[in-house]
């Protein structure tokens, strides 16, 4: 189930249900002894309004747990008498402190921002420093605050610094989170609502979310500080609001766009928001459709939906998501538009899609043909899927044995079912910034600790705001839910609370537990959340159907395939043909073209294409005609190792690779994408013929990236090259000869094009787009040598759409200003984003994001955005370790023959971040963000995440390519017996003697016999392949047990790639 794309809603009993794009059964969320009123979501995170009128929140989905570093550095100065002490200068910076100085990190002040969090482990050093190893106290050495500290302390070092760090995590995932009232007497001013979203404002840091409120009161209320690491916020700040406004309803889109509702039916929209004042500046009116009063609002990215008090429902024209920051009209629109429909209450999701609640049956609907072309759908169709219901729900009663026969009683389900219950008790009080988890009453299944019949006996606990009293048998095992990480003043113990650190119990009820049931029954909803939900409007989801009793519409349903099996038996008969002649005779065919040949330099010649091919001789050639008739070259089509697309913005191109020719490449450019799909779909499908290339790839397969994004697969046995097909723009892979499910399934990628605006600064003018005659283009790249114009960007391929428009990047690295430029000295120069004096030039990144929709043989492996991924496989287990974005260690669970997908990441805790990994027989070993190496030790079957990581030995090599080139290690590759790395300089070496007994190895070699450095290498076993900067395939020769550098290099393909996987290749 894809846990980040749901659809919310609450049903007449205020229960919250929940249904997955990829499933079609609503499932009820734990009931708590809680219901609820109202609630709002953005993917993996979900706020409500409870019966209480309390604001409580639910995280959810997330492969990788919400993990903040804490950081604190401890300084110390040289003082004549003492050495080095703690006691500082007046004028120097606290003894423990933020990297800058300016602010006081003392460790015992630092501690957990609500009960929501746990602490990972004890403060601890942290000894490396770009990638050089310290000493195990961990201090480094300068001059003066502040300056460049360095390892090696000199007579002239007068301060030294060292670096604490502390992870903690958020524990509370899967459970409903209370957040903090604002007064100590809850009931003083409760909730009516609550909205989430700005998940996309434009510009604005990633993880920024917005949530805002009403209170009984009618004042609006924003939660600030909340984003995808700090879910909870930090506290609530009043919004004022226009006098005579009386707010009941307020929806904010995933731009920052927040629009609320009056009691009288107006609405009021808040205009200014943006990334550097998310609350806005001020309301602007809007008035209600004519003759009637609105009572729901949705705001979507560039839509706005709403509902009217007879049930009538509008779309609201001429908004404009990316705009609205600035322009009141893209805010507010331009009139309301009626759409068919009668509802009571509406969503807008994501995608701007809209669902909605009917008025007559309270079904709910979803509108049909939303694109970004036509925001106002064509019809409504109303979603049909099963719902599980719980023996506390009043439709549980419905279901009868003779329609439902696997259910003859709920009250006969595991009726010996162990209880546990803990009550709490709410006095009057509260905590400002904290956030207490809500404990389940219902019977949870118990967890393997407490199968046996044990007296669990938990007393009642009262909550009493700022210091929290409990009386408690064992009170370091309490946690009012078991992923909560402590109470005020008692932090749970992973290593001794066994109760507390349990598996979460999850988002839904298991389906074990006796108080669950499934159903058909019609519910009755009240209110619908999409704000998490995306729907993809060319393969939908499995909720509909043309009757309500077309829910079995399974196509791999026993009697559809009876009816195959009739209909196939019908058309077998034994037919004698040899006396027949053949009705078409069997000879080649010929395709011709005009297209250009592309040289060396990117000359292009015309030419004219022909090609022949004789399916029974097996045989073909590829004849190259002058414009005039003349012959240029014959080529054999069974000489062709290498078919790639090679194409260009409004170039598209394949290139040939002939080895055994003297032009080793042939690259032809077409004078349409649409005939070089056929050319390059044709010349592929002749080309596997006469190879024998056919089913799935063999197992001594090396698969390749080339820098166009495609994927392509080298089988040393025919010695054949091809692209696969059905493959996905890709940044890098491995791959295992495991099997796996067949099929096609749909796919999407998107890709950022980046500009960069430069400008000079002149004494008359200032800063113009009038540069030196040795200046670069004022539109450029990022390297300044190649004019780049947003008017005249173009897409990779007709498959390609754009999903933005061009906008400014304010998180270009080294820091912007308000306008998102950054400045330097001079071109090229460090950048930086506050102007100072001797600033003459500055620039600033534009971007705007492409997406492709596409379909192949593959199956997405969960959510989480990956920087690298290993794997490595015998024939008992498969073991596959990546390191995410953020340079997090993880592993994914369940992977085997049968099931490649696995079951789900789980997390490593690291005090480092990687950016590369590699793993080979239960050796793994990973790179740090710095360049340092590591290995991770007590990796077993019993214990797959290892126990904890050590620093190897960097490299150090004196032969370089490049002298100004960082030290460090870039990348790494396992084999049985030595580790394979690339340097930042582009130099490769071999730590030689690496086993399953000797995890770090025994010593470096380092290989010099290679003109041009590399950037990528992948080994297994013998077989050794990397690639060279210019993009050029080699394999290493000679390598063995007593060689383990090998003899030398040898040019596989021309190129230009950037990835190779020889994972499945065990020859």
């Amino acid at each position: 189930m894809s846990s980040n794309s749901l659809l919310f809603s609450i049903n007449n009993e205020g229960k919250v249900y929940a249904l997955s794009t990829s499933g079609s059964c609503w499932r009820e969320f734990m009931y708590l002894g809680l219901e609820f009123k109202t609630l709002s979501a953005v993917p993996h995170f979900l706020w409500a309004v409870g019966g209480d009128r309390q604001i409580y929140l639910h995280v959810h989905g997330l492969e990788i747990p919400i993990r903040v570093k804490e950081e604190s550095y401890e300084n110390e100065r040289w003082l004549p008498l003492e050495g080095f002490s703690g006691r500082l200068l007046p004028t120097d910076r606290y003894q423990f402190s933020s990297q800058d100085g300016t602010k006081d990190r003392s460790i015992e002040c630092i501690r957990l921002p609500s009960m929501a969090w746990q602490w990972e482990g004890d403060w601890q050093l942290e000894l490396a420093l770009d990638g050089q190893p310290l000493d195990h106290d961990g201090w480094t050495y300068a001059v003066d605050f502040p300056a460049q500290f360095g390892t090696v302390k000199q007579w002239k070092s007068c301060v030294r610094r060292r670096k604490w760090i502390r992870y903690r995590k958020f524990s509370a995932m899967n459970s409903w989170c209370a957040i903090a009232p604002l007064h100590k007497d809850p009931t003083q001013e409760p909730f009516i609502d609550i909205t989430i979203g700005g998940n996309q404002i434009p510009y604005a840091s990633p993880g920024t979310l917005s949530v805002w409120s009403i209170t009984a009161q009618g004042r609006v209320m924003y939660r600030v500080g909340v984003s995808t690491t700090s879910p909870e916020g930090l506290k609530w700040i009043n919004v004022s609001i226009p006098p005579n406004c009386d707010i009941k309803q307020i929806s904010v889109g995933p731009t920052g766009l927040v629009w609320a509702l009056l009691w009288s039916g107006r609405a009021i929209v808040r205009k200014g928001i943006n990334k550097d004042c998310l609350t806005g500046e001020a309301w602007l009116e809007v008035k209600s459709p004519t003759e009637t009063k609105l009572t729901t609002v949705s705001v979507g990215f560039n839509a706005v939906w709403a509902v009217s008090s007879d049930s009538r429902v509008w779309f609201r024209k001429g908004i404009e998501g990316n705009a609205v920051g600035h322009s009141e009209t893209a805010a507010i629109g331009n009139g309301w538009l009626e759409i068919n429909g009668n509802m009571i209450h509406i969503s807008v999701g994501i995608n701007d899609q809209v669902f909605a609640i009917g008025e007559s049956n309270k079904g709910v609907y979803w509108r049909s043909g939303i694109t970004p072309a036509e925001l106002t759908g064509k019809r409504w169709r109303m979603v049909q899927a099963n719902m599980q219901l719980s023996r506390t729900s009043s439709s549980a009663s419905i279901i009868s044995s003779a329609s439902n026969p696997k259910h003859h009683s709920l009250g006969l389900l595991n009726e010996n079912t162990i209880e546990l219950k803990t009550n709490i008790n709410l006095r009057n009080s509260w905590e400002e910034s904290h956030s207490a988890p809500i404990e389940n009453t219902l019977p949870l299944k118990p967890s393997k600790e407490l199968r046996p019949k044990k007296n669990v006996n938990v007393e009642n606990i009262d909550l009493t705001g700022k210091s929290y009293e409990t009386t408690l048998k064992n009170p370091r095992a309490w946690s009012p839910v078991r992923s909560v990480g402590s109470v005020v003043g008692m932090e749970a113990q992973p290593d001794s609370d066994s109760s507390v650190f349990d598996v979460d119990s999850g988002m839904y009820f298991d389906e074990e537990v006796s108080q669950t049931a499934w159903g058909t029954c019609d519910a009755t909803w009240t209110f619908i959340e999409a704000g998490a939900c995306s729907i993809d409007t060319i393969q939908v989801p499995h909720w509909f159907s043309d009757s309500k009793n077309a829910h079995n519409s399974d196509i791999t349903a026993k009697w559809r395939s009876q009816i195959l099996d009739c209909l196939k038996s019908r058309n077998s008969f034994n037919i004698d043909l040899s006396n027949f002649g053949l009705a078409i005779e069997e000879k080649g065919w010929t395709r011709s073209c005009e297209a250009r040949l592309v040289s060396d330099n990117n000359i292009c010649e015309d030419s004219i294409l022909s090609l022949y091919w004789h399916a029974v001789e097996n045989a073909g050639t590829l004849s190259v005609f002058q414009p005039d008739g003349t012959i240029k070259f014959i080529l054999n089509l069974g000489e062709i190792t290498s078919i790639t697309s090679s194409s260009e913005p409004g170039c598209p191109r394949i290139t040939l690779t002939i080895p055994n020719q003297s032009q080793r490449i042939i690259k032809v450019q077409f004078i349409s994408e649409m005939e070089q799909e056929e050319w390059f779909s044709v010349l592929i499908d002749i080309s596997s013929q006469i190879n024998g290339l056919s089913g799935k790839p063999s197992t001594n397969s090396i698969w390749i990236v080339t820098s166009y994004g495609d994927v392509l697969n080298w089988d040393p046995t025919p010695a054949q090259c091809n692209m696969d097909k059905n493959g996905k723009y890709v940044k890098e892979f491995q791959v295992f000869g495991i099997g796996g499910s067949d099929g096609i399934h749909p796919m999407t990628d998107t890709q950022t094009y980046c500009i960069y605006e430069n400008q000079r600064w002149n004494p008359l003018s200032g800063y113009t787009s009038t540069g030196l005659p040795t200046d670069r283009y004022m539109w450029s790249d990022v390297t300044g040598k190649h004019k780049r114009t947003r008017e005249h960007t173009k897409l990779l391929s007709r498959h390609w759409h754009w999903i933005s428009e061009w906008m400014v990047d304010y998180n270009t690295p080294g820091g912007v200003d308000n306008e998102g430029w950054q400045y330097a000295t001079d071109f090229p120069a460090p950048y930086h984003g506050k102007k100072v004096f001797t600033d003459c030039v500055r620039r600033r990144r534009w971007y705007r994001k492409a997406q492709i929709v596409t379909e192949g043989p593959w199956i997405r492996a969960g959510s989480t955005a990956l920087l690298d991924i290993s794997l490595w496989a015998n024939d008992k287990t498969v073991s596959v370790w990546a390191i995410t974005l953020a340079g997090e260690a993880i592993y994914r669970t369940g992977v085997t023959a049968t099931t490649p997908v696995g079951l789900h990441w789980e997390h490593v805790n690291s005090p480092h971040t990687f950016v590369s990994i590699s793993i080979c027989n239960s050796v793994i070993w990973a790179v740090g963000r710095k360049g340092e190496l590591y290995y991770r030790e007590g990796v077993s079957t019993e214990n797959p995440g290892g126990i904890n990581w050590k620093l190897i030995e960097s490299p150090k090599c004196a032969f370089t390519f490049n002298p100004k080139a960082a030290t460090g290690t870039k990348l790494v590759s396992l084999t049985n017996s030595a580790a394979w790395v690339v340097l930042m300089n582009g130099v490769i070496a071999v730590r030689t003697d690496v086993s399953i007994h000797q995890l770090e190895g025994k010593q470096w070699k380092y290989l010099t016999d290679c003109e041009l450095p590399f950037k990528h290498v992948s080994c297994m076993d013998q077989e050794v392949w990397a690639v060279q900067n210019d993009g050029t395939l080699h394999r290493r020769v000679g390598v063995t047990a007593h060689n383990a550098v090998g003899i030398a290099w040898q040019l596989v393909h021309c190129g230009p790639l950037v990835h190779v996987s020889a994972r499945g290749c065990n020859a």
